[in-house]
């Protein structure tokens, strides 16, 4: 299975576009040929709507980790995200499983 990189285009907050390249699996080794220009895609969301679907689930594993009995100083969650024309922001997963990676901090001060 070959891969085609495709340039999505998001609308930001303030009006501004970007452009953010997206690798996108092609079945069978078959891919689109053309112009750098072909392969633009308009999003269907703006950036901040897109990553309007991660926030749920950041907010609940922060959540969650922050009212441990012994509560933590610091919480960080590190997890991929994959940007999609349609879909808009997607957790990333190599497999299966969906792969986060947690950091609880405690300072204890004397």
């Amino acid at each position: 299975m070959d891969n085609l990189n495709r340039l999505i285009e998001y609308k930001l907050d303030d009006g501004q576009t970007i452009l953010v390249e997206v690798v996108e699996p092609t079945p069978g080794g078959l891919a689109p040929v053309g112009r750098t220009a072909d392969t633009i895609v308009q999003a269907q969301k703006t950036l901040s709507e897109a990553l309007d679907n991660v926030r749920p689930v950041a907010e609940a594993i922060i959540g969650k980790l922050s009212n441990l009995s012994t509560r933590p100083d610091e919480v960080s969650v590190e997890f991929g995200v994959k940007l999609s024309a349609k879909a808009g922001a997607v957790l990333a997963a190599a497999s299966a499983e969906c792969n986060y990676v947690v950091k609880l901090t405690w300072k204890h001060v004397k």
